[in-house]
């Protein structure tokens, strides 16, 4: 066995889980957020379930706590907390949004999916650059 197998840094979720005892639910929140941009959203996620799990009821933190889910994938999941959300504060505005980016994502919307961005931006159209192939053509 290597001696980095058995350091208590090997599984960080439990390592991240045990830090987080006993401090308040504001501060796991700031260090999730924090951890969430500095691309670890798995010890985001880790983060604001110990502040979810210390009773924290904030609408602000389920929704954090959804887009980490969303983040990395498990959008079932996601849908289910932000709907939850949404059955206990119907007017949360960032439950609403975050609902809708998930379904953007996933792409079951129940609207016309939006054409991408390349077929729908003028930069894109062969008209715009017509400068570049008379260019081409004078150079051959």
């Amino acid at each position: 066995m290597n001696v980095i197998d058995s350091s208590r840094y090997a599984d960080e979720q439990s390592f991240w889980r045990e830090a987080a005892h006993g401090r308040s639910a504001a501060s796991l929140h700031a260090e999730s957020l924090a951890a969430l941009r500095a691309d670890s959203p798995d010890i985001a996620l880790s983060l604001i379930e110990s502040a979810l799990a210390g009773g924290a009821n904030d609408p602000l933190y389920r929704c954090h706590h959804a887009a980490c889910q969303k983040i990395l994938g498990r959008f079932a999941q996601a849908e289910k907390s932000y709907w939850d959300i949404l059955r206990d504060h119907p007017d949360s505005i960032e439950a609403t949004q975050g609902l809708r980016t998930l379904y953007q994502a996933v792409g079951q919307s129940g609207a016309m999916p939006s054409p991408a961005r390349r077929a729908q931006s003028p930069r894109h159209k062969p008209a715009r650059h017509w400068h570049r192939k008379a260019a081409l053509r004078l150079r051959n």
